[in-house]
């Protein structure tokens, strides 16, 4: 399961619970202000090619700071994959 690192709380929680092992996807950050910007589809297609098993992506998104991932550029990506 690939899981961008700034997902709530609540998600993580339930990765616990789980027992699921997440594979952390690294969200964009703005460079003077080091708030996250959300995740990129190249981002979360590094994970991918490196976790080939990995069945799921989940993304928080908005985030925190209210900035969005690339979702419809990640679903692309995502299903190219399998």
């Amino acid at each position: 399961m690939v899981i961008g690192r700034d997902a709530h709380a609540s998600l993580l929680t339930g990765l616990v619970h789980s027992g699921a092992r997440p594979v952390w996807a690294i969200p964009r950050t703005h460079p003077r202000h080091g708030l996250p910007l959300g995740l990129t589809a190249a981002e979360v297609g590094r994970v991918l090619d490196g976790h080939p098993r990995a069945r799921a992506v989940v993304i928080t998104s908005p985030g925190f700071a209210t900035t969005c991932a690339e979702i419809p550029e990640i679903i692309a990506v995502a299903r190219a994959r399998g």
